[in-house]
């Protein structure tokens, strides 16, 4: 071996392939404390998806919310109906209700995001509240989908669970809903770890071993924030009263 390594003639002969080094994660990608899934959020919105309206004379277009946890690699999809601000809280307040409420969220430039952030955390009253925001949004540069990699990785795997799972069916907006529902468990039952093909080998760990239950919050944001005529405002004032 040690006269192979020296050999000149040898490494032109069979060269031994360079591996690609791979830069440091960020630092949202590293653990720091507990493991709460979805503490460190990272989101998209992937779509158009046409779907059937009535009897199927009216199409409509409908949006899929991916949200993905950043340090156990869980996911959840919400379905919304546009792309407005209104859109977004309504399937994010959906998301916290069901899982909890995140402390930090990555995503895009996109107008829904921002002014969702502005509603959110837009609170000059004290000095407390801008320094420590309810939600702390880390927008990615402009025309930079690889910095948010970790989100566009599960928008391809989503899509090709929803191709399995739709098939070429003709959808309305309930059973677009249920099929999202079913291609996020297909994404959280993938395995993380080494899957071997011995029965007796343990079984791989997977992102729906860290989703446990905890107490979870709602998303409320104060009515002068909002416009009387948004849809969010008038959906939170019917459930609060």
């Amino acid at each position: 071996k040690k006269t192979l390594r020296t050999c000149t003639r040898c490494k032109l002969l069979w060269p031994r392939a360079i591996g690609q080094q791979m830069g440091p994660l960020p630092d949202f990608r590293v653990p720091t404390g507990s493991l709460s899934p979805f503490a460190t959020t990272t989101l998209d919105a992937a779509g158009p998806i046409e779907t059937r309206q009535g009897r199927g004379k009216v199409r409509a277009k409908r949006y899929l919310l991916i949200l993905t946890c950043s340090v156990t690699r869980a996911v959840h999809i919400e379905m919304m109906y546009g792309l407005s601000a209104d859109d977004f809280l309504t399937a994010f307040s959906r998301f916290v209700s069901e899982r909890s409420m995140p402390h930090t969220i990555v995503c895009d430039n996109a107008g829904q995001f921002v002014k969702a952030d502005k509603l959110i955390n837009d609170d000059a009253e004290t000095q407390l509240n801008r320094e420590f925001p309810r939600i702390k949004f880390l927008f990615t540069p402009p025309r930079t989908p690889h910095v948010n990699g970790v989100t566009e990785r599960m928008v391809q795997s989503m899509k090709v669970a929803m191709k399995h799972v739709m098939s070429n069916a003709d959808l309305n907006d309930d059973e677009l809903s249920t099929a999202a529902k079913k291609a996020q468990a297909i994404l959280n039952s993938r395995p993380l770890s080494y899957l071997g093909s011995h029965p007796s080998e343990l079984k791989p760990l997977t992102p729906a071993d860290f989703l446990a239950d905890k107490a979870l919050r709602d998303l409320e944001i104060p009515d002068q924030r909002l416009d009387y005529r948004a849809k969010y405002h008038h959906l939170q004032t019917v459930l609060r009263d």
